[in-house]
C-alpha cells in the first residue's frame, strides 16, 4: 500500500522548490505526477511534466508524446517536451539504452540548473532498486554503485527526487485506479528481453522471486543497509578529499589511506581538480594500488571518459594532469590589426536580426586592443549574455553535446576572463546597447 506520508515527509524539505517531473506517460510516472499534483498546494510546489521523445519507436513514441500532452493540458500542469533523436545522437559502440540515458541526463543538468531551489523527480520504485542492484552486481560495482538509486542525489550540481523507492508497482497502480485512472501508456520494447533491464524484469526476478518468495522484499531490506554502509564510506572519503592540497598527495599518505575509500577519494578530488565526474574502475585501481604497494613501475595512468586526462606522480605528489589537447599555448590576438587562429574581426553599423553561433556582437570601445585565444582548462567559468553568474564552460559545453577534444578555442580579456566560446556561448561582456559607437562581430571559422 502507498505510504503518502511518507512521501510528503520526504518532499516536505523542498516546500517552494520547483519541480521538473520526468513524465514517460507509464503508470510510474503517471502514479507520481499525480501524487505531486496532490501535495502542490500543501507544499507550495511548482511543477512541470517533461516528456523525452526518443525518437526510436515510431508512431508509438508519437502516440506517448500526445498522451502526455492531452494528459496534462486538461488538469492545467506545465508541459515541457524535450526531443532527443536517440539514433541521430548515439555515440560509436553506445547501446540505444546507454544513449538514451546520456541525453536524458543531459536534459536533466540543463532543466536542474536554471535556478535556484529546482530539483528534478523521477519515479524510480522498489521494481526498479532490484534490477538496478542486479546490473550494478554484474559489472561488479561497490557498494555504493550497488545502491546508486537513492531518494535524494546531487549530481553536477542538480538535485535529483525519487520520492517512490519503497513503492510497488502494483500500488502506483492501484493509486491510478484509486484516482479514476484506469489507462496509461506501455512501452512494447519493456518485453523484448534482448535488453538487459527487461531480461532481468522478465525472466530472472519472477523464477527467484517464485522460488524464495522472500527475496522480494528482501533484496529491498539489502539495499537499506547497502545505502548506510556507502553513505558512511562516502562522508569518510569526504574528509579525506576535503584535507588534502589540490591534486592529490605523496604517495605515503595514499598508502594510508584504506583501499574501500581509495577510489572513493579519487573520484572527489578529480570532481575538484578536473570538473567531471569521472569513477576509478577496477583495473585503475588495480594498477594504482600495485604501484603504491611495490613502488614501481610509476607510470601516468589514463582516466577513461576524462577527456585525455591522466593520474600521474609530478614533483612527489599523484596529481591530476589535464589532457594536452585541453591546455593549448595561448595565443595573444590584435583584433584590429587582422584574423588568428581562425577568428576575424568586422565592423557592421547594426546588429543582425539572427545571430549564428560562429559570430559574436561586442561593444568595439569597452574590449581591450589586445585579446587572448586559448582552450579550455579546468575550473573555466564564463558569465553567459542575460546572466549576472557565472557557469562552469563545461557544463556549457556538454549541454551542447561538444566533447572537449572538439570545442573550439575560448576568446577571453587578457587576464582570462571568457568572453566567448564559439559554437556554445556568448558572455554578457560588453554588450551593444543603444549607446555603442562601434560594433564589432567576431567570427570563427575551423582552420
Amino acid at each position: 500500500m502507498l505510504d503518502m506520508a511518507d512521501i510528503g515527509r520526504q518532499l516536505a524539505e523542498y516546500r517552494t522548490w520547483t519541480l521538473y517531473i520526468g513524465f514517460s506517460g507509464g503508470a510510474d510516472s503517471l502514479a507520481l505526477l499525480v501524487i505531486l499534483c496532490k501535495l502542490q498546494k500543501d507544499l507550495d510546489l511548482r511543477l512541470t511534466a517533461v516528456h523525452c521523445e526518443h525518437g526510436f519507436r515510431g508512431a508509438d513514441s508519437l502516440a506517448d508524446l500526445a498522451f502526455c500532452r492531452d494528459f496534462c493540458r486538461e488538469r492545467g500542469i506545465p508541459f515541457l517536451q524535450e526531443t532527443l533523436e536517440v539514433p541521430a545522437n548515439r555515440l560509436p559502440g553506445e547501446t540505444d539504452e546507454a544513449a538514451a540515458r546520456r541525453l536524458r541526463q543531459m536534459v536533466w543538468q540543463r532543466l536542474g540548473r536554471k535556478k535556484e531551489k529546482t530539483a528534478i523527480v523521477l519515479a524510480h520504485h522498489a521494481g526498479d532498486r532490484r534490477e538496478n542492484l542486479l546490473l550494478r552486481l554484474a559489472r561488479g560495482s561497490n557498494v555504493s554503485g550497488l545502491c546508486g538509486l537513492r531518494a535524494v542525489r546531487k549530481i553536477g550540481g542538480v538535485t535529483y527526487l525519487r520520492p517512490l523507492l519503497h513503492a510497488e508497482k502494483k500500488d502506483l497502480e492501484a493509486c491510478l485506479r484509486g484516482n479514476g485512472i484506469n489507462c496509461w501508456r506501455t512501452d512494447g520494447s519493456n518485453a523484448d528481453i534482448r535488453y538487459r533491464r527487461n531480461f532481468i524484469r522478465q525472466e530472472l526476478l519472477p523464477r527467484w522471486f517464485g522460488a524464495m518468495p522472500y527475496a522480494e522484499g528482501g533484496l529491498v531490506a539489502s539495499l537499506d543497509a547497502l545505502e548506510v554502509d556507502a553513505e558512511y564510506l562516502e562522508e569518510a572519503a569526504a574528509r579525506i578529499a576535503g584535507n588534502m592540497a589540490p591534486g592529490g598527495g605523496k604517495t605515503g599518505v595514499w598508502r594510508e589511506i584504506a583501499p574501500a575509500l581509495r577510489g572513493r577519494v579519487l573520484r572527489l578530488l578529480a570532481r575538484r581538480e578536473l570538473d567531471t565526474d569521472w569513477i576509478a574502475d577496477r583495473s585503475f585501481l588495480r594498477a594504482f594500488d600495485r604501484m603504491l604497494r611495490d613502488g614501481g613501475p610509476l607510470t601516468d595512468l589514463p582516466l577513461a571518459g576524462a577527456d585525455g586526462a591522466v593520474w600521474g606522480l609530478r614533483h612527489g605528489c599523484w596529481n591530476f594532469i589535464p589532457s594536452p589537447a585541453e591546455t593549448p599555448v595561448p595565443q595573444l590576438w590584435a583584433w584590429r590589426k587582422g584574423p588568428a587562429a581562425g577568428f576575424s574581426a568586422g565592423f557592421p553599423k547594426t546588429l543582425p536580426e539572427k545571430i549564428t553561433g560562429d559570430t559574436a556582437f561586442f561593444d568595439a570601445e569597452k574590449l581591450p586592443e589586445i585579446l587572448l585565444i586559448s582552450g579550455g582548462v579546468p575550473g573555466d567559468r564564463m558569465i553567459p549574455f542575460g546572466r549576472r553568474t557565472p557557469v562552469r564552460w563545461k557544463v556549457l559545453r556538454t549541454d551542447r553535446g561538444i566533447p572537449a577534444g572538439a570545442a573550439p578555442p575560448l576568446l577571453r580579456l587578457p587576464g582570462g576572463k571568457i568572453i566567448w566560446s564559439p559554437l556554445i556561448r556568448h558572455s554578457n561582456t560588453a554588450p551593444v546597447t543603444e549607446a555603442t559607437k562601434e560594433i564589432v562581430c567576431f567570427s570563427w571559422q575551423k582552420e
